[in-house]
């Protein structure tokens, strides 16, 4: 662990139970509310609010269905009164309590065995605009399959799809647009390609087809989701926003993406370049290996690519991993970004990296306060892999994160043949803005046996991003007295 303890927060809890303090890792006493090292930015303040943990619940692990050898990649999507949760080659429904009303193979979920055979890694979200489920998935087969619920029931009848596509995309990432469903995908020879698909007709179950464009630059597209239907924050022009991994490769050099009028011939634009370096101050290199406690083999790195893009207020926000050195061994880090949807300018960035602990695999979301939250798996010598979130107050210094929370600790050893993990992990809010839905992975014991994973999902929310309420003078019309509380 080096020479600086890492200290964590557990949290303020909404559900009954004590307010829990700083404490380190090891759970030595407190020595000071700031004892750790974080990069690129100066030493943090106290705050009196924090990201709390409302529930947790397990969701779909390694040993549901025949196809058990392969990493989780669990992403959710959560609307009124259901979740969702999607793992490699699985679906499962909850109620918004947790318990599980579904769970099926995305085969079988899908329903296309002709086309979608071996369908995998799916895409699962919520429509705020429409109040419809979306699920999306690459074949094997060469195909693209979607699935369009025709009303906000997850058990209910579905739209199902199935879209013919190259050999040479993959990493499809699905994203909620005003006029269309919008896909990115990264070209193994060449780039990336960019997808759209008219929603009207999807929502209707109607014959319809996807609009390809391929993209100038920069690699592993990903799509904006739109959020903030029920806040006012629903954009109206159907200029739809894409981010993806720069020219150069390097982990700090982002290249933002527009394209309008999609259904009807538009052509993306070239792109805009972003140095989050510039922002945030630090030097980020490739990916390195994540350690784990005992006897288990490191875990790969993977690739420094954005995993996700969320909209909020005219905003986007984008979350990836690469290493830094926060005190001159090289650990993995998250680095994220706001970006002004207008100018096309970084808002802000920030690094959060500690002396020894390894963070990657992160997905982050912001709600109608716009307070961020952003979970990720969590590696360490002296730690089993776990599931962690870090939130930080709209009041935060800009790319800073006040807490960090511990959302489900590894049991064992992980063990692999192949050295994978998730490599994604998905944050969302529900319709109201106010609750962060996040399925993180961690590794569970099963009994024994290679990829032992779990899935855990936690609803998490800040205190004082509730609903603006009237508190007086409703009855008798006297507007002149209403105001906004937090009852």
């Amino acid at each position: 662990m080096g020479d600086q303890a890492v200290i964590r927060r557990r949290g303020f809890t909404l559900v009954p139970g004590p307010l829990r303090p700083w404490r380190s890792v090891g759970g030595a006493p407190l020595l000071a509310l700031l004892l750790r090292a974080v990069v690129g930015i100066a030493s943090q303040p106290a705050y009196a609010e924090e990201l709390g943990i409302v529930r947790r619940f397990d969701s779909i692990d390694v040993t549901f269905g025949s196809l058990a050898h392969s990493p989780s990649r669990p992403n959710v999507a959560v609307g009124p009164d259901h979740v969702l949760v999607g793992t490699t080659f699985h679906v499962q429904v909850f109620d918004r309590s947790g318990v599980s009303l579904s769970l099926e193979s995305l085969e079988d979920f899908l329903s296309l065995p002709s086309q979608c055979e071996e369908a995998y890694f799916p895409d699962v979200l919520f429509d705020g605009q429409s109040s419809r489920w979306i699920v999306g998935a690459r074949a094997a087969a060469d195909f693209f399959c979607l699935a369009v619920s025709s009303s906000s029931d997850p058990l209910a009848t579905w739209y199902r799809y199935a879209f013919p596509v190259d050999t040479l995309d993959s990493y499809f990432h699905v994203g909620i647009g005003v006029d269309a469903l919008y896909l990115g995908a990264q070209r193994l020879s060449s780039g990336g390609r960019v997808f759209a698909i008219d929603k009207a007709a999807l929502y209707a179950g109607a014959n319809t087809s996807m609009v390809v464009r391929s993209l100038r630059g920069g690699s592993h597209p990903v799509p904006i989701t739109l959020h903030g239907q029920a806040s006012g924050t629903w954009p109206t022009s159907d200029r739809h926003h894409f981010v993806a991994l720069g020219d150069s490769g390097a982990p700090a050099i982002l290249r933002l993406y527009s394209w309008s009028d999609a259904l009807d011939g538009g052509v993306p634009d070239n792109g805009v370049s972003l140095d989050l370096e510039s922002v945030h101050g630090t030097i980020l290199e490739p990916p390195v290996d994540n350690p784990q406690a005992g006897s288990g083999a490191p875990i790969a790195g993977f690739e420094s690519v954005p995993l996700d893009f969320e909209y909020r207020d005219g905003f986007g926000y984008v979350v990836s991993h690469a290493s830094c050195q926060p005190a001159g061994d090289a650990v993995n880090c998250l680095q994220w970004a706001k970006i002004d949807l207008e100018t096309r300018l970084l808002h802000s960035a920030g690094v959060f990296g500690t002396d020894g602990v390894f963070r990657a695999y992160g997905d982050l979301a912001v709600d109608r306060c716009g307070n961020l939250a952003i979970g990720y798996s969590r590696f360490s010598t002296d730690t089993f892999p776990s599931s962690f979130v870090a939130g930080a107050l709209a009041t935060d210094p800009p790319g800073t994160l006040s807490s960090e929370i511990e959302l489900q600790p590894g049991d064992v050893v992980y063990q692999t043949s192949s050295g994978r993990w998730g490599e994604f992990t998905g944050m969302t809010l529900a319709p109201d803005g106010r609750s962060f839905w996040y399925a993180g992975v961690y590794s569970k014991d099963v009994g024994g046996g290679n990829w032992n994973w779990g899935t855990t999902v936690g609803e998490l929310a800040f205190p004082s991003c509730t609903p603006t309420v009237f508190a007086d003078g409703f009855e008798s019309g006297n507007t002149s007295s209403w105001s906004s509380t937090t009852p």
